[in-house]
Formats: C-alpha cells, structure tokens, sequence
C-alpha cells in the first residue's frame, strides 16, 4: 500500500490551496506561512541587503535561490563610489548566491560572507535570515561533527566521512542514518548548507527527535562503482560500530539523501534490502529504464520508503514516475509532496520532517 502527502501541511489543505489558484501571491504566501510555523521558523520576511564593490563593473546582478538562480532578474544598482546593491524582502531560511559581474558569475568577496562548494569547483556563497531550527542557538546542549578517513574493503581505498555525535552518551548503541550528498558534492554539504548540526541539536533540545548518529560520507568519485552499494551497506556501518558503539540493526538504521543521494539510496536498498529499516530519498534523479526497473523490484524485500519532492522541483516528473511505478509494483511507500524547488530552501525545510520520521521509526521498533 502506498501513502501520498503534503507536508508540512495536511493534503486536504494543499487541494485546497491548488484548486484557489496556489500560484497566486496571496495563497502560496499562505502556504508559506503555515511551514515556517510548523517548522519552528520564524514566520516574517526581512529585509536584506547585498553588497558588492566594484567601481569598474559594467553590469551587476544577484544569482541564487532567492530568484530561482536567474542571471538577470536582480539587478543591482551603482553608487558614486562604486558599491552596488540590492535589498529584498526574503522569508525566513538559508540562501545561496552568487553575484554575476559583467556576466561572470562569482562569489561573494566579503570576508564575513558564508560560502560552500558549488560542485563546479568553486564557491556558494550563502545567507541565513530569521529565525528556525537551522541557526545555531546558544543555550542548549551541542553535538560535535568529526571528520574521518578509514578504509574501505568494498573501494580498496580510504574514504571521507563526517560523523554527527549527539550530545548524548555514546555508552547506548545509538541508530544511525547515513546522509548522501548530491552530484559533484562531498562530505561537507549536508553539515555546511544541510545545516544538519544545527537541526539535530536544537530538534534534540526540544524533545521532539530523540538521539542518534548521523555519517555523511564523501562517495563521488564512486558514484558508478558496483562496489558503492557494499561500502554503504556494510564498511560504513561497520566503521560506525566499532568506533561510535552504533547499531547497526536494520530497525535502527536508516539510509537517505537528495538528488543524486536519493538515486544512490535506491540503489543501494534494491542491492541489500535487508541492511536498512528506512530509506528516504529526497529530490531523486531516477532513472527508470529497462534495467532500473528491473532491480527496484527488490525494494519490495526492503523496509519502511519514505519519498520526498518538491512541487517546483525539474524532477517532480521523475519522481511522480517513480512513485507510480511503485504502486504499480505493490511496493510499500509514503511519498510526500510540499512547495519547493531543487534548492536548500527546499530540502532545508523538510529536514525537521524527516528527522522526526527517522527518530520516530528508530524509537518504535522492538
């Protein structure tokens, strides 16, 4: 049996919101307001200012999530001096940017600026507005992210890996979910824009998830490797057991991620359906060829499937094939649907979501 939702917000409501016209201003304004409410954001837009100094620049403008990554939607305006800016109105959350100068793209030179991978080799440059579970609070117990590098018997070679340590007793066998980054990322991308810390910890604090390690491996350059799926399924959560006293029970360990981790999640639950209890895709780039098709009729041998999408996401049709392809196969699975893009806007806010989900199903099982 398959289950279809939208979060955050009930179904019934999101049918509501589409058949009043959603994309108009008034209700998706609605929409908003609702999620950052039942996501611990806070509910204000803000006004926020960039700034960049070039007297010589022809042309400048602001790239990012704020304007769906348009080259020319946002333009800055030149003072005397040379500094050009722009201020908007942005909703609470976490936005990527960059500035595209006489029509190069780059990031933010300011030294007090954010920045992360850009999978292109370069930098994001990134602001954090208002208030939610994704910014650091003083106050309250923290965890700590270490960084590893061990070896692999499936790669036959050493990987990289950050490891989550709730800020809690590691004397119990925690659970674990393992978090996948997306195409030309690494380790850092869930902990640097997943903001993955920061959510465990205040969630934590807050009593709403209770503890449990999270390993976001770097896992690139074997994207394509056949021995991917042994090193996820097997080095990785045995590394986590013998050095973090983790569980490595399938009802305590859970496997997920976004974009190309989501596709990776698949394939690693089709290739070794009894090692997880939760797979959660987000955001998949599936392929659904002849072949993959195939091999997905071996999820119906795996646990609990937990599909996320946003609804302005490229590969919303992917993922609608996907899960049609699913029910059509009797395999069990939840898909849930809420307004969003390919964006960290998105995938930060269902972080809550389905880190209570994860929590939830390591904590009920016997």
């Amino acid at each position: 049996m398959s289950f279809f939702f939208n979060l955050p917000l009930s179904e019934s409501f999101i049918n509501f919101i589409r058949s009043m016209r959603a994309r108009h201003p008034f209700y998706r304004s609605a929409v908003i307001f609702l999620m950052a409410i039942l996501t611990g954001a806070s509910v204000f837009s803000q006004e926020v200012s960039f700034f960049y100094i070039n007297p010589s620049a022809g042309s400048v403008y602001l790239a990012g999530e704020m304007n769906n990554w348009s080259p020319t939607a946002t333009p800055m305006q030149r003072d005397v001096a040379g500094q050009w800016s722009v201020t908007l109105n942005l909703a609470p959350g976490q936005y990527l940017y960059k500035f595209v100068v006489d029509g190069n793209y780059i990031n933010d030179p300011d030294p007090n600026a954010l920045f992360s991978s850009d999978g292109r080799g370069g930098v994001h440059s990134y602001r954090l507005v208002g208030e939610g579970n994704f910014q650091y609070h003083l106050g309250i117990p923290h965890g700590t992210v270490v960084s590893y590098n061990f070896q692999s018997a499936f790669l036959i070679t050493g990987i990289d890996v950050n490891v989550y340590l709730p800020p809690a007793p590691l004397t119990d066998s925690l659970p674990i979910l393992i978090l996948l980054h997306g195409s030309g990322m690494d380790k850092q991308q869930w902990t640097d824009n997943g903001l993955i810390a920061n959510y465990m910890d205040n969630l934590l604090a807050k009593g709403i998830i209770r503890p449990f390690i999270i390993a976001m491996p770097s896992y690139m350059p074997f994207s394509t490797s056949e021995d991917l799926p042994g090193f996820m399924a097997w080095d990785l959560p045995g590394f986590l057991k013998t050095n973090f006293n983790a569980s490595n029970h399938p009802k305590k360990s859970a496997l997920g991620g976004m974009s190309l981790g989501g596709w990776v999640t698949l394939w690693v639950g089709e290739n070794n359906p009894s090692n997880f209890g939760l797979l959660i895709p987000i955001s998949s780039s599936v392929p659904l060829g002849a072949k993959e098709k195939k091999d997905l009729v071996n999820l119906k041998r795996s646990g609990k499937i937990l599909l996320y999408c946003g609804t302005e996401d490229a590969l919303l049709v992917n993922n609608e094939s996907l899960a049609t392809f699913l029910n059509a196969q009797g395999i069990p699975f939840q898909y849930f649907k809420s307004p969003g893009g390919h964006t960290w806007q998105y995938w930060n806010s269902i972080t809550p979501d389905f880190l209570k989900r994860a929590s939830d199903f390591f904590y009920s099982q016997r």
